[in-house]
């Protein structure tokens, strides 16, 4: 947008929102509760700071004016508050993490985890029905094929940059007073003193926020001469998969949706995903007996390692590099991550390991990995209350192998039921894996169910009440929204039922490794925790073998549960070549 277009939208939105917009007040001394946001040129340094306390907004252009501020009387809310908390440090300014009292995008994430996205300008129109200029607008999308060079906002004057940043605290603030609000309304009539968000909050989502961005900035290195001969490698397997699949199936793009699954009808093969057409690994999955869709199979799990890892991090030629971690990318609570996004390496097979290998410790350091053993199910036991499923973990047999003798069935066919039935899977999921006939696979799910029935009568309780409620809750109180329940489709509803059980699992096991993490960075701040992946995470250390006992210890007692929490503790000198110490 030209700055006589922005000048305008801005002070019509300055008029509508009757703003009292001060830049560079010397006599400004805040106390007590204000929104803040920060900017910065593209590379963290200083462009300005402002405030908004529901009635005048204040800007600072002059980081002499900033410096003045005693920040230590502030109580401060945010949208992405860890990282303006980042760049206010990074300017030499004393902020204290405890001083972030509510973030919007956080707590907008612990209402509601089902919405689609947690930027200030999305749920500005969401939540307020507020439209106003995205920083995008202001200085250019970024794109691969950038011809001109973006007006950044130090390049921006005062008048527009002021009046960006006012919008951006008054929405905060509109939104933080909207999410309070709701609340109390939620609390009408209850014994609750506090906020249930608030809790959340303040237990969870912050500390666990700050422990992410120390994680993030320090980033884990990467052997770039692995990764060069990796490359050679993986590519040398491609070329002849390649070769193979199009000798079959003709000189089709395999990259291309439509062209495969054209290619794959034409021999007969007909793969689906929730009643549609797909090539998704997820709908091949149901013809690995067929040598193609096995081959093809094995083409994406190459094509995807070289193009999401081995390729992009030769090209950066960057000895660390720092992965995001999100936490509002997913409904559960659980964490994702991205840039570069470690959940997309293959966990059980030979390329999956060899992948991991590129990941590497600093000079003079060793990789740990601790591991949380069959959580979810323990976490599905403590909920339950169900007396054989808390009884095998609290004396320590061995899950699969506890259902395998009570069954009369091998161990690998008790980890498949243990790993899906408990999750509510249809007799079609289990035959799939299974095999035989979906009479004989519903009386395996049949008598999986009569080994836990208290486990069977508490998931029916928690879809009952769901129903009603249109939510499931975890462990320690997140609200996660649940749709079709009450769907006249059975396919739909019991989609449904698998996704609530599935939610509250996953959710659960999220809140449990997230207290771990805080717990561990308290007792030992330095203690070089770099990725959290599922449920593990991943440290290096001088002293390896010595700082296990820490992590073990707080993982072990994050929260007490009616089970024992077990974790499994691997240590080497690459993330794909550890050995078991625990």
């Amino acid at each position: 947008m030209e700055l006589e277009e922005l000048q305008a939208v801005f002070n019509g939105l300055i008029a509508e929102h009757k703003l009292d917009l001060k830049v560079n007040d010397p006599t400004f001394k805040p106390t007590g509760v204000w929104a803040l946001d920060v900017e910065h040129d593209e590379q963290g340094g200083f462009v300005g700071c402002g405030f908004y306390n529901g009635w005048t907004s204040y800007y600072f252009s002059d980081i002499v004016y900033l410096n003045r501020i005693d920040f230590s009387t502030l109580s401060l809310i945010c949208h992405n508050g860890v990282s303006d908390f980042d760049v206010l440090r990074s300017w030499g300014l004393d902020v204290k993490d405890t001083q972030l009292v509510w973030d919007t995008g956080l707590c907008a994430h612990i209402i509601d985890s089902s919405l689609p996205s947690y930027g200030l300008k999305s749920l500005a129109e969401r939540h307020l029905n507020i439209v106003y200029p995205s920083y995008d607008d202001i200085v250019g999308k970024r794109t691969k094929k950038q011809k001109t060079e973006r007006k950044t906002l130090d390049k921006w004057p005062v008048s527009i940059v002021s009046a960006y940043n006012a919008m951006d605290c008054v929405i905060t603030w509109k939104l933080y007073e909207q999410q309070v609000e709701g609340e109390k309304r939620q609390r009408l009539g209850k014994t609750e003193t506090q906020s249930v968000v608030a809790q959340y909050f303040n237990e969870i989502e912050r500390p666990v926020a700050f422990c992410l961005a120390a994680m993030e900035a320090r980033g884990i290195c990467v052997d770039l001469g692995y990764l060069t001969k990796l490359k050679m490698g993986l590519e040398q397997q491609k070329a002849p998969i390649e070769q193979e699949i199009k000798n079959e199936l003709g000189p089709i793009n395999l990259n291309s949706p439509k062209q495969l699954l054209e290619a794959l009808n034409a021999k007969e093969i007909y793969p689906a995903f929730k009643g549609k057409a797909s090539t998704d690994k997820r709908a091949l999955g149901s013809f690995t007996d067929n040598r193609i869709v096995q081959s093809l199979l094995q083409y994406s799990e190459l094509d995807t390692l070289l193009s999401t890892f081995v390729q992009p991090y030769l090209e950066r030629n960057q000895g660390i590099v720092h992965p995001w971690f999100n936490q509002c990318g997913t409904r559960t609570g659980r964490l994702s991550c991205s840039n570069p996004n470690l959940l997309q390496i293959p966990r059980r097979t030979e390329n999956g390991r060899i992948v991991r290998n590129m990941f590497v410790p600093r000079s003079g350091m060793e990789l740990g990995e601790a591991d949380y053993a069959a959580i979810e199910p323990r976490v599905m036991a403590h909920l339950s209350k169900d007396p054989q499923l808390c009884g095998l973990f609290v004396s320590g047999v061995d899950f699969h192998a506890y259902t395998a003798e009570r069954l009369n069935i091998s161990r690998d066919k008790a980890k498949v039921l243990n790993l899906s039935v408990g999750y509510r899977a249809s007799k079609y999921s289990v035959q799939r894996q299974l095999g035989g006939t979906l009479e004989e696979a519903q009386e395996q799910i049949d008598a999986w169910w009569n080994l836990f029935p208290a486990l069977r009568r508490w998931q029916d309780r928690l879809i009952f009440d769901a129903k009603h409620s249109g939510f499931c809750q975890t462990l320690l109180g997140r609200r996660i929204k649940v749709d079709n329940l009450s769907e006249g489709n059975p396919w739909k509803r019991e989609a449904a039922e698998r996704q609530l059980i599935n939610n509250i699992a996953q959710g659960s096991a999220a809140e449990l490794i997230k207290l771990a993490m805080i717990k561990i960075s308290q007792q030992d701040p330095y203690l070089g925790l770099l990725i959290q992946i599922y449920d593990s995470l991943v440290f290096e250390s001088s002293n390896m073998s010595q700082d296990v006992s820490l992590i073990v210890a707080n993982m072990e007692n994050a929260y007490p549960l009616d089970v024992p929490l077990v974790v499994e503790v691997k240590i080497g000198p690459r993330w794909g070549e550890m050995t078991k110490c625990l």
